[in-house]
């Protein structure tokens, strides 16, 4: 199944999540042709569960993951050949409000963690960050073929809730059309505004069953992978995954030295991973993964967004594990 960040397009969408693509039946296609179920437009709690956790007969749904990277090379001047210690970590509950057969709302309450173990770090001292986040989501199936996902968060430090200081907005439209039916098109927008910052990609790709035990997902910026079924509850997955949160994502430092208290930084990264889940209805999916983090870099900046300096670091190995369950 197709698990994406819009559940929380605050969060990292390394997350690079995995399709159920057998959404909608669409005309000039036979159904035994592939041998696919049909799938019709009332089928709106296949279609949509995978992207803003409405699953039938499920009201709240906990997600919880964490990630470690192995020591980082920095190969920046004046830090080159100290180490990075980087963790991650996302927990949220959601509850899905169904207004009919098409239409779901979405609430989240959540937190993310970042930590970067950086003691020789020339400008601030802090080394982890938690933010809360909240975020309302409308999925709806009413257009014939087509899945939309409207999704507005935000996110705070939770040190001091300052909004002015360390909130950031986001947006997403996102939609989804069975073009025939192994094929989905995606088309749509992110983005987010704040802490002196603002920023937006477009949403671009799509998603192919290439047959009952293989699909793959070219979904920009979302979900790159390449997942095979391993029976009827395990399943095997290659991904394309980022690191630090949506791309440039920016966050406030507390403290800092001299012209740099309450900073600004920008974490990015990328890697591969090969991710196995274990799926028991759909009241239950868990997994673990390891991959190769291919590197990236820390950007820092004063308060008003200026005078950055890139402290780039080198490739690494990493696992994750993780846990989506309801009731």
């Amino acid at each position: 199944m197709y698990k994406v960040e819009v559940r929380s397009p605050v969060k990292n969408y390394s997350y690079l999540f995995v399709l159920a693509t057998h959404l909608l039946h669409a005309d000039g296609i036979e159904t035994d042709e592939l041998d696919f179920p049909p799938v019709t437009n009332e089928n709106f709690d296949d279609l949509v569960s995978d992207y803003n956790f409405v699953s039938e007969g499920l009201r709240f749904e906990f997600e919880g993951d964490y990630r470690y990277v192995g020591p980082a090379r920095f190969k920046s001047d004046p830090i080159e050949g100290k180490h990075l210690d980087y963790q991650d970590a996302d927990a949220s509950i959601y509850f899905t409000q169904k207004i009919n057969c098409n239409n779901n709302l979405i609430w989240q309450l959540g937190l993310s963690y970042l930590h970067l173990g950086w003691k020789e770090n020339p400008r601030f001292s802090q080394e982890d960050f938690t933010n809360a986040i909240a975020s309302l989501g409308y999925a709806t199936t009413s257009v014939e073929n087509w899945r939309f996902v409207f999704n507005a968060g935000v996110t705070v430090d939770t040190k001091t809730f300052d909004f002015a200081q360390s909130g950031l907005y986001s947006g997403l439209i996102w939609g989804r059309y069975q073009y025939c039916q192994n094929l989905g098109l995606h088309v749509g927008v992110f983005g987010y505004v704040g802490i002196e910052n603002g920023y937006t990609m477009p949403v671009a790709g799509v998603d192919w069953t290439i047959n009952p035990d293989w699909s793959l997902n070219l979904i920009f910026p979302f979900n790159i992978s390449l997942e095979h079924k391993l029976g009827t509850r395990w399943s095997a997955s290659m991904k394309y995954v980022g690191f630090g949160g949506p791309y440039r994502q920016p966050r406030r430092i507390d403290g800092g030295t001299g012209a740099f208290r309450d900073g600004i930084i920008e974490v990015f990264s990328k890697g591969v991973e090969l991710d196995f889940s274990y799926r028991q209805g759909a009241h239950l999916t868990a997994g673990f993964g390891a991959g190769w983090n291919g590197g990236g870099w820390i950007l820092s900046k004063d308060r008003h967004n200026h005078h950055g300096k890139y402290f780039k670091f080198e490739g690494a190995p990493f696992g994750q594990a993780n846990i989506d369950f309801g009731f």
